[in-house]
């Protein structure tokens, strides 16, 4: 299934909005904490479709986590 976060607001995707606002402020890398079943999903959208200059790294988690345990969880 399509991530979240690829899900279109207008005509662009919600991450295209949020990169473009990062691109915007001078950030040059993020990293996705995202389920490891969405990875593939993200990095074909990211190398296909989105024009954004803005490097991707991803963190992938294994487990049902929620946004809390997930960013700790990736932070060790």
């Amino acid at each position: 299934s399509m991530p979240d976060c690829l899900l279109p607001v207008g005509n662009r995707e919600v991450l295209d909005v949020q990169l473009e606002a990062l691109e915007q402020c001078g950030v040059a890398s993020v990293c996705l904490v995202c389920p490891e079943t969405v990875v593939d999903a993200l990095r074909s959208w990211k190398s296909d479709v989105c024009s954004r200059k803005v490097e991707v790294v991803f963190a992938p988690f294994a487990e049902a986590y929620d946004t809390a345990d997930a960013l700790f969880a990736v932070r060790s």
